[in-house]
């Protein structure tokens, strides 16, 4: 029994060695590996920060050159001026041949006794 639990102890101990190890990462390489991800994270804000400026100026001046071209093809043509109102038309005499007599006889000798 004590071979075996030496021969199993052989075989980790072998198995262990055949491992590859790690490289160890120095300090250095650490700092250096976390400066270079910080610097692509900045220039990548950066980057989208220039895209979105432009995209807004662009837009600016899109709409601007819009609204020119609208205000150049607006209907230039005014309003036709208010028609001048039509002349009264001329009254008609017409030829009364009859005079004139009061509706009621009594309204005769009112007005000739005053």
């Amino acid at each position: 029994m004590k071979s075996n639990v030496l021969f199993l102890i052989f075989l980790l101990w072998i198995l262990l060695a055949c491992q590859k190890e790690e490289p160890k990462v120095t300090k250095v390489e650490l700092i250096e590996q976390e400066v270079t991800l910080r610097i692509q994270q900045i220039m990548k804000n950066k980057k989208q920060r220039c895209l979105q400026e432009s995209l807004e100026r662009a837009s600016t001046i899109v709409d601007s050159l819009v609204i020119a071209r609208a205000k150049l093809d607006k209907d230039t043509l005014s309003k036709p001026p208010k028609p001048e109102k039509p002349l009264p038309p001329n009254r008609l005499t017409l030829k009364d041949t009859l005079q004139i007599k009061p509706f009621l006889s009594d309204s005769i000798r009112k007005i000739n006794e005053r």
